[in-house]
């Protein structure tokens, strides 16, 4: 499932784009982010997902601990793991810039959710509460004291699908697989 409850793909009926940064990576950093686990391997076949879409293993790791700050971190914003599904719109390891020895990540991201859902999110986050977590959680994670999180920016109101019929299937953000069987 997108989420830690089971939810179909159709469950959500709008977007939030959010960008969020990741900062003092090294070089072996963004190699994790790079590989496929084997989990992520197994899935993509079970899916017949092309290669080069199953996420490594690290990518799912970091989708997964943003959601739990959104979730735990925050106790304005009442809304269950199943409300929402965080999903990066790309490899991480094409967005990212060398700066000063040390690797900036632009994470382009999409937060998949109905209307009132999407609403709540975006009126009760604490962006600043959200990145201390990210930021002790990813220290951890990579074993780095240097790398830290950041939320660059968030669309002030969600997209809802019925209404984007401008998009496309090439101008979605990340277009969600069917999530059976994960």
């Amino acid at each position: 499932s997108p989420t830690r409850y089971p939810t179909s793909e159709n469950s959500y009926d709008s977007f939030v784009a959010v960008n969020y940064t990741l900062g003092h990576l090294s070089t072996a950093n963004v190699h994790r982010l790079e590989a496929p686990s084997d989990d992520a391997n197994r899935r993509r076949r079970r899916l017949e997902v092309e290669e080069d879409a199953a996420p490594a293993q690290a990518v799912i790791d970091i989708e997964r601990l943003v959601e739990r700050g959104y979730i735990e971190q925050q106790p304005a914003i009442l809304l269950e793991y199943r409300d929402f599904w965080v999903r990066f719109d790309k490899p991480l390891a094409e967005s990212y810039t060398l700066s000063d020895s040390s690797l900036m990540l632009d994470v382009p991201s999409t937060i998949w959710c109905n209307a009132a859902e999407c609403n709540h999110l975006i009126s009760k986050r604490d962006d600043e509460a959200l990145s201390v977590f990210m930021t002790d959680e990813l220290r951890q994670y990579f074993a780095s004291e240097k790398v830290t999180f950041s939320v660059a920016s968030m669309d002030s109101s969600p997209t809802s699908m019925d209404s984007s019929e401008d998009l496309t299937s090439d101008t979605l953000p990340n277009v969600a697989p069917s999530p059976a069987g994960n």
